[in-house]
């Protein structure tokens, strides 16, 4: 716990933090499982959302369904930027993909930018197409497996499941070992039933270790 108070200390100062690999790169592309698996199944809700970047250059955050039209992802994603001009999509696992059915957003439904956790509202139903999670009515043990469905670095739709777990949480803020990267801000952390037990936000890399941290759903949404 001592660890956990440390960092999130320091996380007070700015939510936007750079993502870190623990370890080994174990990051899995969506592309390269098996179409049928439940892993691949389960990671249609799980989207990217284009936003408008300075200079006219995009930039990019992860979003989950959470219901038909409503999508969960980091506050610090929309600061001072328009959300009228963000875009988001499901169907990002190739790079040659040639459609892919942008959702604009419509408003802001959520937004707690001193916890880091938002909700947008977007145009159409894609939850419809793609589902939704549920939220998990308990958080994880310490040391219980995570699943982590994102867009790290600007790549295609990919799972980090390996040696990915809970470390440490004061049932507010967690830490995790799921490797992540940069536009990973907003992804849903995911239980092993695949229900959302809060958003990853970033990393804090210390002399002494390299983990990921989130804040918990549990107590501030529910579905």
């Amino acid at each position: 716990m001592i660890l956990l108070l440390a960092i999130f200390t320091t996380l007070q100062m700015a939510h936007s933090a750079p993502q870190v690999i623990v370890g080994v790169d174990e990051t899995e592309k969506l592309k390269d499982l098996d179409q049928k698996s439940e892993f691949f199944q389960r990671s249609f809700p799980t989207g990217r959302l284009k936003l408008p970047g300075k200079l006219g250059i995009p930039d990019y955050c992860t979003i989950s369904l959470i219901s038909e039209n409503e999508v969960l992802t980091a506050s610090h994603c929309l600061e001072k930027r328009d959300f009228t001009k963000m875009v988001a999509y499901f169907e990002y696992y190739t790079k040659d993909t040639k459609t892919l059915n942008p959702y604009q957003v419509k408003a802001i439904k959520v937004n707690y930018p001193t916890e880091d956790v938002a909700i947008l509202e977007l145009s159409g139903t894609p939850g419809k197409i793609y589902g939704y999670y549920a939220f998990a009515n308990s958080v994880p043990a310490i040391g219980e497996p995570l699943i982590i469905f994102e867009h790290p670095g600007l790549d295609e739709k990919s799972v980090s499941r390996k040696n990915c777990f809970l470390k440490d949480t004061d049932n507010r803020e967690f830490l995790h070992s799921c490797d992540t990267q940069g536009y990973s801000s907003g992804s849903p952390v995911l239980n092993t039933q695949f229900q959302i037990i809060g958003v990853h936000q970033g990393s804090q890399i210390s002399d002494s270790s390299e983990l990921n941290y989130g804040r918990l759903v549990k107590g501030l949404i529910s579905n």
